[in-house]
C-alpha cells in the first residue's frame, strides 16, 4: 500500500498472525518509513522466524532501528544466540553493536548467552571488555571454577587501568590546558 498507517497497521497484525504468513513481512522489514520499519521488527520478533534472525541482527547497526531489533531478538531468545555470536565475531563489526550484542546475551539470559558474556572478558577491545564486567556484575553472575582464571586476570587488568589512569590524572593536576586529556581519562 502507499499509505503509511496501512503499511504499519499491517506490520503490527502480521506480528500477531502465523508464522506461515511470516514471509508477507519481508518486504516491511524495508520500509522507508519508520514506524513501518521499526512496527515490522517488533513483529520478526515476536514470530520468531528463522530467516528474519539475520536481518534483525543486521538492524542492531542503524541507529533508528537498533533498540527494535534488539527487542526483537530478546523476544525470539536462545533460537537467536548463533546469529548474534556469529555478528559479533564478525572482523568488521563495530564496538557499539558488539556492546549491544552484549546487552542481549545478558537480556536473553539463559545459561549459553550468559557463558558467551562471560567468554567476551577476554575480548581484545576494552569498550566490550567493560560493558562485559557490567552486565555480567549487574547479572550476580558466578564464575564457574573453569573461569575463575580469566575473571582474575580481567580484574587484575582492569585495576591496572584504574591505577594507571589515577596516575595520569595526578600527574597533569594543576597543568594549564590539560583540561581534554583529563576528561579523556576520567
Amino acid at each position: 500500500s502507499a499509505d503509511a498507517e496501512e503499511r504499519h497497521l499491517a506490520a503490527v497484525a502480521l506480528g500477531y498472525g502465523r508464522r506461515e504468513d511470516a514471509e508477507r513481512l519481508s518486504v516491511l522489514l524495508w520500509d522507508r518509513e519508520a514506524r513501518v520499519r521499526q512496527a515490522a521488527l517488533f513483529a520478526a520478533g515476536r514470530l520468531g522466524s528463522p530467516e528474519f534472525r539475520p536481518l534483525l541482527v543486521r538492524h542492531l547497526g542503524i541507529p533508528a532501528f537498533a533498540s527494535a531489533a534488539a527487542a526483537a531478538l530478546v523476544a525470539i531468545g536462545p533460537p537467536a544466540v548463533a546469529h548474534l555470536e556469529r555478528a559479533f565475531g564478525q572482523a568488521d563489526q563495530t564496538p557499539v553493536v558488539r556492546r549491544r550484542i552484549l546487552k542481549i546475551f545478558r537480556e536473553i539470559g539463559d545459561a549459553e548467552s550468559m557463558a558467551l558474556l562471560a567468554a567476551k572478558l577476554d575480548s581484545p577491545e576494552r569498550s566490550v571488555r567493560r560493558r562485559a564486567i557490567e552486565l555480567l556484575v549487574g547479572a550476580g553472575y558466578r564464575a564457574t571454577p573453569a573461569q575463575i582464571p580469566l575473571v582474575e586476570r580481567v580484574a587484575e587488568s582492569v585495576i591496572r587501568d584504574i591505577v594507571w589512569n589515577m596516575g595520569v590524572l595526578v600527574a597533569l593536576e594543576g597543568t594549564p590546558d590539560t583540561g581534554a586529556v583529563r576528561d579523556a581519562v576520567e
